[in-house]
């Protein structure tokens, strides 16, 4: 791991992550019809009442997409999601 002649307390400090990275894992980003409809809507700007409304379901039906789909693209937030649906082209 470090150089010959290293004992562990010399080597440098390496932080592990233990999330998958966008290229090893194909980014999850199998979205289904209705999560990339969802996406779309939310980077139209609409809001989770308003999409609930158009899809006829409940808020919270959008809100449990909403971490679906964040959870699939590994996003931090609605924003992260929009901006990773438009770098990959899952959304216009």
């Amino acid at each position: 791991m470090g150089r010959e002649g290293d004992t562990p307390s010399q080597q440098p400090y390496r932080v592990r992550s233990f999330r998958r990275s966008p290229a090893s894992s194909s980014f999850r980003l199998e979205l289904t019809a209705r999560q990339t409809e969802v996406l779309q809507m939310i980077a139209a700007g609409l809001g989770n009442k308003q999409i609930a409304q158009l899809l006829y379901v409940s808020p919270e039906t959008i809100k449990s997409c909403v971490d679906e789909i964040r959870f699939k693209l590994d996003a931090s937030n609605r924003t992260h999601a929009v901006a990773i649906g438009l770098r990959f082209g899952l959304i216009d």
